[in-house]
């Protein structure tokens, strides 16, 4: 069996579909006179023919046992407009334990309608508000993967790009993942390379704040990567040097995300993205000639090699490179 639609009963369909349509922003979807369906899955249908249907049974009205939801960004708004227009109201604007605004009213007939705020316009308002990202879920109850696509909604700029492929997400990123990044970013993950793991947290968060710099820029892409069901936190990502001719491309996963194949996902993800969205002749990958599985991820997108280096890393390690080049 499938649901269809919801079918509310009104004394008059023309007064009820400006009601919906005019003051509510409601799209018709069809209208077959004594019922008119509109597009969210809820129809009019007119009183006195749905009472033949039912061989003459009467039909009650505001029996208060029932209510269509709708969602808007800006309930207080929509209801200083209702009132305008005479509408009568249960309550107005009111904030639910979970800080979702909502109101009551009835339609011409005495139907129940609630509008709320849009579960994404909430997490972005709170996080307005100065909550952090699990705090927003505690609030909520929202997922930290709903979070963060709220989140990015909202944003502007890199700060609105969402990479999600078959297990990851991957977003802008934020302060919330310091305590991640500087806890899983350790010697063993960074072993091949470049960049050393910080010694504090007032190091990480530089580096953040750097990120969010080039961000803030459309200079780099820096990104993190959480498990897209769980919100798990897997890894950093990221696209250096956007503008340039030859962006580079940058990963690492933590230790316990190792030989799932997340890198591979991670980065095959960002090219694509970047093939849409990105003018260059090139993506750079530089890697260890000993890191033997992250050269498989280049090698899986077609890279070829341009050019072997060797330079020490931040911690001292000499590094023995190789350079792909992926192209458009």
């Amino acid at each position: 069996m499938k649901y269809i639609a919801a079918l509310i009963v009104v004394e008059d369909i023309a007064r009820s579909r400006r009601f919906y349509e005019g003051l509510l922003g409601q799209v018709v979807e069809s209208d077959y006179g004594e019922d008119v369906a509109f597009k969210g899955g809820f129809s009019i249908h007119l009183k006195e023919h749905f009472s033949a249907l039912l061989d003459g049974r009467a039909i009650g009205s505001r029996a208060n046992d029932a209510e269509l939801f709708f969602e808007h960004d800006d309930v207080a708004g929509l209801a200083r407009r209702l009132a305008a227009a005479g509408i009568e109201f249960i309550h107005g604007p009111r904030e639910q334990p979970w800080r979702q605004f909502c109101a009551r009213f009835y339609d011409p007939d005495g139907h129940i309608v609630e509008v709320g705020e849009r579960l994404q316009h909430l997490a972005w308002r709170l996080s307005e508000e100065g909550l952090g990202l699990d705090e927003i879920c505690r609030v909520t109850y929202l997922s930290r993967p709903a979070v963060l696509r709220a989140l990015a909604e909202y944003a502007t700029g890199l700060f609105g790009v969402v990479i999600e492929s078959e297990r990851l997400l991957q977003v802008a990123i934020r302060h919330d993942f310091d305590a991640d990044i500087f806890r899983e970013f350790t010697p063993a993950v960074a072993t091949y390379m470049y960049p050393a793991p910080t010694c504090d947290r007032a190091d990480t968060r530089a580096f953040v704040d750097s990120s969010i710099e080039g961000l803030q820029t459309g200079e780099q892409l820096q990104l993190v990567i959480v498990d897209k069901e769980r919100g798990e936190f897997i890894g950093c990502s990221g696209l250096h040097g956007l503008g340039r001719s030859d962006p580079e491309l940058g990963i690492w996963t933590k230790l316990s995300a190792h030989g799932q194949g997340y890198g591979r996902e991670a980065v095959t993800a960002i090219v694509a993205w970047a093939r849409s969205n990105a003018s260059f002749e090139r993506l750079v990958y530089p890697v260890d000639k000993r890191n033997v599985a992250s050269r498989r991820i280049p090698e899986s997108l077609d890279g070829v090699i341009a050019r072997e280096f060797r330079q020490l890393n931040q911690a001292g390690f000499e590094l023995d490179e190789v350079e792909y080049w992926i192209t458009r």
